[in-house]
């Protein structure tokens, strides 16, 4: 019930244009639930824009796009890769575990 709420807001928000951030003040282990959020957020606004959301609009908000939020040369960038295609399939993020995960231009997770 409260997803479908929280769910309806987001959508209305998006589509007033609003910059809408997201992500929640989760730390170590618990991380693992935030893949599942951007999914959850993706039925609502489109996996393009949840991403964004997560990245190039969190960094905008936060007044530090200019290190991180998009994939750039210079930029700091941790990344998880997905087996599939998210853009058919969203739910790939948080239900799989990822086939690539580099954090800080190093591969510390690979198949």
């Amino acid at each position: 019930m409260r997803a479908r709420r929280v769910g309806a807001c987001s959508r209305a928000l998006h589509d007033l244009g609003v910059s809408l951030g997201s992500g929640a003040d989760l730390i170590g282990t618990e991380q693992r639930t935030r893949a599942r959020q951007i999914y959850l957020m993706a039925k609502e606004i489109g996996l393009a824009n949840a991403i964004e959301s997560a990245t190039r609009v969190n960094a905008e908000l936060l007044r530090i796009s200019d290190r991180v939020g998009t994939i750039e040369p210079g930029k700091l960038a941790d990344l998880v890769i997905y087996e599939g295609d998210a853009a058919e399939d969203p739910e790939i993020i948080g239900t799989r575990p990822p086939k690539y995960v580099i954090q800080s231009g190093r591969i510390i997770r690979r198949p």
